[in-house]
């Protein structure tokens, strides 16, 4: 999910009256869009375009192929039908729901000016979802996507296994504030930009698809290790700079340029049992 920031609040409250006349357009074979409102075709196609672009760039990158399954995402008519399609506030610039990505009205997406990068985000979202449903933790998830929409990235983030836990708490609380919120997404880029500064992105990427059959993500391994042992080390503490197999240093480049912006505790493991048990229940 992607929220909406300072000034581009304004352009996205107000909404043209959706049409029953919508329309599909094919830019790609990989990208179907469909819009509620038949008039903002012209809009729509750049969004078209734009989805099919970042799709093959990163479909590769998560070993998944771009066209072996279409990326479905519906262009609401107005804010009100985007927000009963989400359940979300007028303050969500998208979200990826079950494979498909929903979006505010066309027009409303570009004026926002961050266009290329809320689509990105949730292209990131529906790539893990192919790979893993809903196995992978919240943090790491929202730590990708921001990753690669190019969210600059502060210092900080969990400094051991309890601060994990708590950070993925926070992302599951119904009750979090808007400044939680955020300090989560923060926290969440920050610990996955130290993760990819140490084992590289592609081995990270790589190795992802072993969480689905983990009921502890702290279990994954990465080349000889695991995703516990990469962070924290074995003692628990926060790893410093060691290499791990083999990485590309442009990605060690890329994630050190990017610089930014109570709480029930349950165990890591037990938290995503629940999300598992839940989601099976639908």
């Amino acid at each position: 999910m992607r929220l909406v920031r300072g000034a581009t609040l304004a352009c996205l409250l107000i909404s043209l009256p959706a049409r029953a006349d919508g329309v599909r357009i094919w830019e790609c074979r990989e990208v179907e869009v469909y819009l509620e409102d038949a008039r903002e075709q012209a809009a729509g196609r750049l969004i078209a375009k734009t989805v099919c672009r970042v799709a093959r760039e990163l479909a590769p990158k998560f070993g998944l192929r771009a066209g072996e399954q279409p990326v479905e995402v519906l262009v609401s008519g107005d804010m009100r039908s985007f927000s009963a399609h989400t359940g979300r506030t007028f303050f969500t610039l998208a979200v990826h729901a079950q494979g498909r990505i929903i979006t505010p009205p066309a027009q409303r997406m570009i004026e926002a000016a961050m266009m290329t990068e809320v689509l990105t985000h949730e292209l990131v979202h529906l790539m893990i979802y192919r790979l893993v449903g809903h196995r992978c933790p919240i943090w790491l998830n929202e730590g990708l996507a921001q990753y690669f929409e190019g969210r600059e990235v502060v210092k900080g983030g969990p400094r051991n296994e309890d601060e994990l836990e708590a950070l993925e708490a926070a992302w599951r609380s119904r009750q979090a504030s808007v400044v939680q919120r955020r300090q989560a997404y923060a926290d969440s880029l920050a610990l996955t930009a130290r993760l990819i500064e140490l084992v590289g992105e592609k081995a990270l990427l790589a190795s992802l698809s072993g969480l689905a059959e983990l009921d502890d993500p702290l279990d994954l391994r990465i080349g000889e290790r695991s995703l516990r042992e990469v962070l924290f080390g074995k003692d628990g503490k926060i790893e410093r700079m060691v290499e791990i197999g083999q990485h590309d240093d442009r990605d060690v480049g890329r994630a050190r340029k990017r610089r930014a912006s109570g709480v029930s505790r349950l165990p890591l493991k037990k938290m995503l049992q629940k999300a598992h048990e839940k989601e099976k229940k639908r």
